[in-house]
């Protein structure tokens, strides 16, 4: 009778096993080989729940690790390698706050930034040992007034179809100033033999609060600006550039301002694809005193 009423209470397979012995042998053996499998059983469950509950597995759980997204997480992939991606090729990687961002988040950054940025031109033609500043009109002050007498640009601005790019931070990824340096050395070499070669050039920056690149503006004629842009892009893109900025007199402004006093400056994809163009409505301006990156020369330890 113990024997029944313990068999069933058992697993299946130990209760087939406690029948199979109650046929052949005394009910004081079938009793003993219950007691027995009952025993085994339960241990083999207290030893996984114990394997599962110890650290090593912890680490090991599939679902805690897919769920796991927290800083440490982040500086032990970072201390072998980001993952790859999609075909292959790792997500962008952001060192300084230890996050990974997608690609498409990382482009729409950069195209936020460049959007936005202002820029200086130095020694541009007909202003020698002048640093020509020009802002988004979107980054007047709260309380600007129209000046009587605006900052209009030169001729050699407003008639002619401009280009910006730069040697600096691949793909927006941040380099260090003597590596940005040389990119550049090499670009302007570039320049000399580059088709169709440009009429003038001068050196600019780009520039907002806490970013700064040094680059290139190269002046062509309206009907030379198809071909320069196409030759521009690829330079560009040998220098693993993001994109180019390509600037020419705004025809219909707003409100009631003068087309000579405005630039259209577009933001064309060169190595990024191109949900990273722009287009921003440019005016002269003054020299932006609070923003620290705005002097024409640096010292290479504040680049940022």
């Amino acid at each position: 009778m113990l024997a029944r009423l313990s068999t069933r209470t058992a697993p299946t397979s130990v209760r087939s096993a406690a029948l199979a012995a109650s046929s052949c042998r005394p009910r004081a053996l079938a009793l003993g080989v219950v007691a027995g499998l009952l025993a085994a059983s339960s241990s083999a469950v207290a030893l996984r729940r114990g394997v599962a509950s110890s650290p090593l597995a912890r680490s090991r759980s599939p679902s805690r690790r897919r769920s796991s997204q927290g800083p440490s997480t982040t500086r032990t992939m970072a201390a072998s390698g980001p993952p790859e991606g999609a075909a292959g090729k790792p997500p962008y990687w952001v060192d300084d706050e230890e996050l990974m961002f997608p690609p498409g988040r990382k482009v729409e950054m950069l195209k936020q930034l460049w959007a936005g940025a202002y820029d200086g031109w130095t020694d541009v033609t007909e202003m020698p040992h002048v640093t020509l500043y020009l802002r988004p009109i979107s980054s007047r002050p709260p309380k600007w007034e129209p000046l009587e007498w605006p900052l209009l640009f030169p001729r050699t601005v407003t008639q002619t179809r401009l280009f910006a790019l730069t040697g600096f931070n691949p793909m927006g990824e941040k380099a260090d100033i003597e590596a940005n340096k040389a990119a550049n050395a090499r670009m302007e070499k570039d320049l000399e033999t580059l088709d169709p070669k440009p009429r003038t050039w001068w050196k600019a920056f780009g520039f907002a609060e806490d970013w700064r690149e040094d680059g290139f503006v190269l002046a062509y004629t309206p009907e030379e600006a198809e071909a320069a842009r196409a030759a521009v892009v690829e330079l560009a893109k040998k220098y693993k550039q993001g994109a180019i900025y390509a600037y020419e007199p705004l025809l219909e402004p707003p409100r009631v301002e003068r087309s000579k006093e405005l630039l259209l400056r577009r933001t064309i994809a060169a190595a990024m694809p191109d949900t990273v163009e722009e287009n921003v409505v440019m005016e002269r301006c003054g020299r932006p005193d609070t923003m620290r990156f705005s002097k024409p020369i640096i010292p290479d330890e504040e680049y940022p």
